[in-house]
C-alpha cells in the first residue's frame, strides 16, 4: 500500500489531505483507492479543537470485499491533556457516519 499525506497550517486552522492506493486490497478484492480531506480549527476556547473529515473508498471488486464503495464523514471536538509521568492524552467526542446503509453492512 502507498500513502500520501499533506497538511498545511493557516493561522489556527490545519488543513489535511490523504490519498491511499492498495494494489492488492483485503480478501483479494483488487485495487483500492482512498481519498480524505479535512480541517482542524484551534478554537482558542479551553484548548478545544474542532475538526471535520470526509473520505471516500473505491474498491475494484466490491462483491468480493463485501460492501459497496462508500463515503464517510465526521465532526468532532477534542482536547489534549498533558499528564506528568505519562505524556499527552487526547479526549474527543464526535459524530461519525457513512453512506453505507444497514442493508449493505
Amino acid at each position: 500500500e502507498a500513502q500520501l499525506k499533506v497538511s498545511r497550517e493557516v493561522g489556527p486552522v490545519n488543513l489535511l489531505g490523504q490519498f491511499n492506493y492498495s494494489p492488492n486490497f483485503f480478501g483479494s478484492s483488487g485495487d483500492a483507492y482512498y481519498l480524505e480531506g479535512g480541517a482542524d480549527w484551534k478554537t482558542g476556547i479551553w484548548d478545544l479543537t474542532l475538526g471535520g473529515r470526509v473520505g471516500h473508498q473505491w474498491i475494484q471488486r466490491n462483491v468480493r470485499f463485501g460492501t459497496p464503495d462508500y463515503t464517510w464523514w465526521s465532526v468532532a471536538i477534542s482536547r489534549e491533556f498533558a499528564i506528568e509521568g505519562i505524556g499527552t492524552i487526547s479526549a474527543s467526542i464526535g459524530y461519525y457516519d457513512t453512506s453505507i446503509g444497514r442493508r449493505d453492512c
